[in-house]
């Protein structure tokens, strides 16, 4: 169980085996949550019958799942690159997944669900400051040190572009 509050930053897909493991099954399901233009990162887990008891599982957990390998980064540009990224995706979730399959020694029958836990890392436009401008700033330009943010924002590759993850303009009182 994924708790509320992670609910509202990722986007949670469960598929069974035959979903899971045939693109086009897949693609049905997945294919609406990605867009061109963003990055992402993907978390897969599952949880299985595990009838030879090769995991060794808290028994107060409240969760048996584990995952299929590590987190796969996603940055989809263009459109011409969605196609084959997706296909790409697919692919090496396949490949975590029979890699699972041969170390835990469980079957396709076995698996009761598989989860992709996908998390939007932001806009892949990245845009660097030529220069920082401190006309830029107007009558607020003595409540920061000018030379210090000048330094530091030409350095700096912003994650987003989306203006309101930048914070809060601070004015005169």
């Amino acid at each position: 169980m994924v708790p509320k509050v992670i609910k509202k930053f990722i986007k949670i897909l469960e598929f069974n085996y035959e979903n899971f493991y045939f693109f086009d099954l897949f693609s049905e399901k997945a294919f609406s949550v990605f867009h061109v233009g963003y990055s992402y990162s993907v978390i897969s887990r599952i949880d299985f019958i595990d009838s030879k008891k090769l995991i060794v599982r808290d028994k107060n957990a409240s969760s048996k799942w584990i995952m299929l390998g590590p987190q796969i980064g996603l940055c989809i540009s263009t459109l011409e690159e969605f196609e084959e990224e997706f296909y790409n995706l697919h692919v090496t979730l396949k490949n975590q997944l029979e890699s699972s399959m041969d170390i835990y020694k469980y079957e396709g029958g076995d698996i009761i669900i598989i989860q992709l836990l996908i998390y939007s890392a932001g806009t892949t436009g990245r845009k660097r400051f030529s220069k920082f401008n401190p006309k830029t700033l107007g009558e607020h330009s003595d409540l920061i040190n000018v030379s210090e943010t000048k330094e530091a924002l030409n350095k700096l590759i912003p994650l987003t572009n989306k203006y309101s993850d930048f914070g809060v303009l601070l004015e005169k009182k």
